[in-house]
This record gives C-alpha cells, sequence and structure tokens, in this order.
C-alpha cells in the first residue's frame, strides 16, 4: 500500500486525463498506475523468494529415501530417443525454466542414452556426446544418475510438470540398464528430476545388469572436476555423498545375459512405485532475505529496484520481472 501511494503521487496527476505509449500499446492513466502495482508485486515476491544458490557442492544436503515413486510421464512427454539406442545422444532442448546449480542459470540440457546429462546456457550449446561419461570435466556440467556405457531399450523422454514457481523437469530413461548387452525386455525406467528451486534427483526402477560379469558404476553431479565442484554417490543401504576431484565407481554383480534382466542391483533397483531408490540434492536456502525493498525512481517507462543486503554469504541477487502473476508472459531475468 506504501508503495502504491507512492506511485499515486508520482503518476496520478500527471496521468489523469492522458495516455502513455508503452512499447507498441497505449495505457489510459488508471490502467498504467495498476500495471506498475502489479510490476511491482511481482518484483517484491520474486525478490524476497528466490533461494541462495551455493559454489561449493559440499553445501549441497545429501538425502534419500527407498520408498520413493517415479512420475509419471507417460502422456504429454516429448520423446527425444524412441527405441533401443547405445551411445547415443539427444539434441539440446529447453528446460522450460530457469535452473540454476552452482550460482549459474541454465536454461537447456541434452541427454545421451548411457544415463548422463549436460546443462547448458544457451540452446545455441553444443549437445552432450553419445559416448558414455566416466569423470568430471574442467568447466563443464555433467550430471549422471548413472556414468559410463550402458543402454536404453525404450528411447529418453522429458517433461515438465507443476507450475510456477514450482515447475519440475523429468528426463526419463525408458528401459535402461547397465551395460549393452543383450537388449533387456524387461528393464526398468530411471528418471533426473531438475526442479525450479534448484534442487536435483534421481529416481530409479527395476535397474539390471546385462552383463555375465560384475560391472563398476559411479552417480555423480558435477559443475567441474575439483573438490568444491564435484561429487560421487556411495550406494548402499545407507548412500553417501562424497566431493571429490575424481568419482569412485561402485560394483554390480554379474546378471543374467539373457534378455531377461535379473537379479536387480542391490540398493538401488526396485521392482514397484513406493518402493524406489531416489537420491535428493538440496542447495542450501539464502542466510537472509534482503530487506527495504523499495522503487526509486518511478517515471512513466521505468524504475529502480532498491533493497539492503541483509545476508553475508550470497554470490549476488536475482531479480525476474514479467507481466502476469504466473511468470509465463515477457519473463525477464
Amino acid at each position: 500500500m506504501n508503495n502504491y501511494t507512492v506511485l499515486s503521487s508520482r503518476l496520478g496527476t500527471k496521468l489523469k486525463k492522458s495516455s502513455v505509449g508503452l512499447g507498441t500499446h497505449l495505457f489510459p492513466a488508471e490502467r498504467l498506475q495498476r500495471w506498475w502495482l502489479a510490476m511491482m508485486l511481482l518484483f517484491v515476491t520474486v525478490g524476497i523468494s528466490l533461494p541462495g544458490q551455493s559454489q561449493n557442492i559440499a553445501n549441497y544436503a545429501f538425502t534419500f529415501t527407498n520408498a520413493g515413486s517415479l512420475e509419471d510421464v507417460s502422456t504429454g512427454a516429448t520423446d527425444m530417443l524412441v527405441g533401443n539406442f547405445d551411445d547415443t545422444a539427444t539434441t539440446v532442448q529447453p528446460i522450460g525454466f530457469d535452473f540454476w546449480f552452482m550460482g549459474v542459470r541454465y536454461t537447456h540440457f541434452s541427454a545421451n542414452s548411457n544415463g548422463q546429462v549436460r546443462l547448458h546456457t544457451a540452446a545455441s550449446a553444443s549437445a552432450i556426446g553419445g559416448s558414455g561419461i566416466t569423470t568430471y570435466s574442467s568447466g563443464v556440467v555433467t550430471i549422471a544418475p548413472f556414468a559410463g556405457d550402458n543402454e536404453v531399450n525404450g528411447g529418453i523422454r522429458f517433461k515438465v510438470i507443476g507450475s510456477a514457481p514450482n515447475q519440475k523437469l523429468v528426463i526419463e530413461w525408458r528401459e535402461f540398464y547397465v551395460g549393452w548387452s543383450p537388449n533387456l525386455a524387461n528393464a526398468g525406467n530411471m528418471q533426473l528430476w531438475l526442479s525450479q528451486n534448484g534442487i536435483i534427483q534421481f529416481a530409479y526402477g527395476a535397474i539390471y545388469n546385462a552383463n555375465s560379469t560384475s560391472q563398476s558404476r559411479a552417480i555423480f553431479i558435477a559443475s567441474s572436476n575439483t573438490i568444491t565442484t564435484a561429487g560421487h554417490v556411495v550406494i548402499g543401504a545407507t548412500p553417501t555423498f562424497v566431493p571429490s576431484t575424481t568419482p569412485a565407481t561402485n560394483t554390480f554383480a554379474a546378471g543374467s545375459n539373457t534378455s531377461t534382466g535379473s537379479p536387480l542391483i542391490a540398493n538401488i533397483g526396485s521392482l514397484n512405485d513406493g518402493e524406489r531408490w531416489i537420491y535428493t540434492f538440496t542447495p542450501p536456502p539464502p542466510t537472509a532475505s534482503p530487506i527495504d525493498l523499495s522503487f526509486s525512481p518511478v517515471a512513466q517507462s521505468s524504475m529502480t529496484v532498491n533493497w539492503v543486503d541483509n545476508s553475508t554469504s550470497e554470490t549476488g541477487f536475482v531479480i525476474v520481472r514479467a507481466t502476469d502473476a504466473s511468470f509465463t508472459q515477457n519473463v525477464v531475468t
């Protein structure tokens, strides 16, 4: 209300019987006042609610459950690959929202049939390679629910679920298994979830080793290849997350080496929803939100956002504006 009063005093008399051009539209004075008020409310909402983003991987809290469920993306998903694929990559696709990882904003992704994903800052970025990725790379984001040489028998698809500011990108590898031969008809699905609040999650279905010999694979998240930018998961009844310069691998027992996978990989493979293993990586919340938000000066076609820094551990501030409350129209970051 204070902001609205200020705007009224600044704009009310001048625009009472006039119209002002904004872009290609003419706004009557009363509508312009309401427009400015709406814009301010959106600034207030976003300005105080964005999570802080860590630039040290150790600050991401690791949790797990073996009582989760896969997301149902059987309808409304976009197919990137359909059928059996070994060492094949998708094209660069939109995340659907701004995803912040280790202090950087990402808008696009690409995936390969081996179970790895790259994040990109633009649609024009080079897609991930088709070959299996086994380790971290300097200055390159790699998210690997499974690293190494693996395969899908049903392709890869993705879907954005939920609504802003609680959207979630679900990337699903259909009939995914460790190794590449034979093609397992009963293999389950594996999913990667990227949430709008910065949380990363791996969700595992019926995961088998397709090889007749034991196999070793890493599971990790990384924005580079230093101990502060990357870490791997050690699988177990109580899995752990370890920041590291190189990822450690987990060893899986030999599989049946037929078209029917068996046994499930211990402590990660599951048959039923409600029993799925899910790994969660959560960035830290802000230590304190900024205070004393104000807008001055307010002009006919612009305004300046002001606030007081109320914390000491942030790396920066993100301001997002839009012309609708759901943040889908004319969004600028």
